[in-house]
């Protein structure tokens, strides 16, 4: 996956800002694939998800760092995932079960039916709740990614589940923030337009900024 321009970042977020979650993971597939938003929403949530870990690598390198906090004693505790970790997971093929797709997903939401969203999944459809769900779990191990962490204050536990999804999202949100910043700052000290200003290179640019910060 290429990694995502800053121009393209900012359009991005902006058309984002009032989308739910899982249409944003849509369309950030979308511009990592070069594809369009339907055809992005027909990918297996465990393909949508290695190409979203894919993307994040070629933008930010390998590490996920991540804070959470102590549900007992609200102590933070730092760690990270690995995202060439992550990209060594694969799934078992006698499972017997497929991933859905976003599209799935959504169309299981709107009719708010859980057994809609299992035939998506399995043509046995006698299968148990649990069963489906363990199955899933062994033939697509990115969609269970589960952070444990123990504080080292009070000794509490914690385990959360980790959405590249969200993650990536947050990161780019940083990262528009951060180029609008230079773009109002350049184009007000020297009139530049936006795309003059992202024409430049950061390094480039950084270079501008502090002259006008001496």
């Amino acid at each position: 996956m290429a990694p995502i321009t800053e121009a393209q970042t900012v359009g991005l977020i902006e058309r984002g800002a009032t989308l739910a979650p899982l249409d944003r993971a849509v369309r950030l597939v979308a511009v990592l694939a070069g594809i369009t938003p339907v055809e992005a929403s027909n990918w297996p949530l465990d393909e949508r998800d290695r190409a979203l870990i894919e993307g994040r690598r070629a933008m930010f390198g390998p590490a996920l760092p991540f804070v959470a906090h102590c549900r007992v004693c609200g102590e933070a505790m730092e760690g990270a995932l690995d995202c060439d970790a992550l990209l060594t997971l694969t799934g078992d093929p006698d499972a017997q079960v497929r991933a859905p797709s976003s599209r799935d997903l959504a169309e299981a939401a709107r009719n708010d039916n859980p057994a809609l969203l299992a035939a998506f999944c399995t043509s046995d459809l006698a299968l148990a709740p649990e069963e489906l769900e363990a199955r899933l779990e062994r033939a697509c191990p990115l969609l269970d990614v589960r952070l444990e962490l123990e504080c080292e204050a009070c000794g509490g536990t914690i385990t959360e589940r980790f959405d590249i999804a969200c993650y990536f999202w947050q990161e780019l949100e940083r990262r528009a923030g951060q180029v609008l910043d230079e773009v109002h700052a350049l184009a007000r000290a020297y009139g530049w337009t936006e795309g003059e200003v992202l024409a430049l290179s950061p390094a480039r640019r950084r270079a501008y900024l502090d002259r006008i910060a001496a």
